[in-house]
């Protein structure tokens, strides 16, 4: 299985000390047009869901020439309208709660979003505690 990590862009809300991100040199790396030949494709920032439509742009640009199911990793579904949009045309998403301010706004975005079939994941980072989480 072939996947690509598509990074979008640098931008993000955050400065997280254990951030992937930091690992590379983002303006060296290679652009990428063609998505044909991957069987997965991982949409990532930055944060992705700062400029949904942006992301949406893109799921809409890999439709048009892969069969790759497409996941987007976030942090932030605080847009319930763009949020639930991006879900709908993704194949799955990846919720990170990196602190408790965070647990609000994904336990709504999961509400409004418990009707789509789509691969539901939640990253929860050390100190967070959910009452209840949503299946």
């Amino acid at each position: 299985m072939k996947k690509l990590r598509l990074l979008l862009f640098e931008k993000c809300n955050r400065s997280c000390s254990g951030c992937c991100n930091k690992q590379f040199d983002l303006t060296s790396l290679p652009e990428c047009t063609d998505f044909s030949q991957y069987d997965e494709i991982l949409l990532t920032g930055g944060e992705p869901m700062l400029e949904p439509w942006l992301v949406l742009d893109v799921m809409k640009e890999i439709r048009e020439t892969s069969s790759a199911k497409i996941f987007v990793y976030t942090a932030w579904v605080r847009d319930l309208f763009a949020s639930r949009a991006v879900m709908m045309l993704a194949d799955g998403m990846t919720v990170s709660l990196h602190d408790q301010s965070d647990v609000q706004p994904f336990l709504a975005f999961a509400s409004f979003c418990e009707d789509l079939d789509r691969s539901k994941r939640l990253n929860v980072f050390s100190g967070i505690t959910i009452d209840e989480v949503p299946v």
